[in-house]
């Protein structure tokens, strides 16, 4: 005999097992992605610190090159001047070494340009981290007339 209630189906809305699953998977694929961007980023932020100090570094020596010259005691300089600066590329006092990152030395040589009489002092920056182990970071140069 048949009934004469209607039967009712109950309709939930809710995610499945396999749109929950599909959904933390691709959440989980771009966590991925933007974890190996961060370090991408943190790189090339380091890089571009080193580079900044390096600038900063370079024209304090320079100054320094400039003054020496100055007073006629240029010669003092030839022979490696080292100097350390902190992570801002200011110089450090010799007695505070907990703040150094960088170290820079200081070379020379004379070049003569062709025709020329005058010799031009060549001078070379190089600097190096001993916080990263004497990592060498770079190197600049300029130059300078006697």
């Amino acid at each position: 005999m048949k009934s004469s209630l209607p039967m009712q189906i109950e309709s939930r809305s809710a995610f499945s097992l396999v749109e929950t699953a599909l959904a933390l998977g691709i959440m989980g694929f771009a966590c991925v992605i933007l974890v190996g961007l961060l370090s991408v980023g943190l790189n090339s932020s380091r890089e571009n610190i080193d580079r900044n100090a390096l600038s900063q570094i370079v024209g304090t020596m320079r100054g320094a090159v400039r003054a020496a010259t100055s007073m006629g005691t240029s010669s003092s300089l030839e022979s490696g001047y080292t100097e350390r600066f902190d992570d801002f590329g200011v110089a450090v006092s010799p007695g505070n070494t907990g703040d150094v990152l960088f170290t820079a030395r200081l070379s020379a040589s004379s070049v003569t340009l062709p025709g020329g009489t005058t010799p031009i002092k060549s001078w070379k920056v190089t600097l190096s981290s001993p916080a990263r182990g004497g990592q060498s970071l770079g190197s600049g140069v300029f130059w300078s007339t006697p």
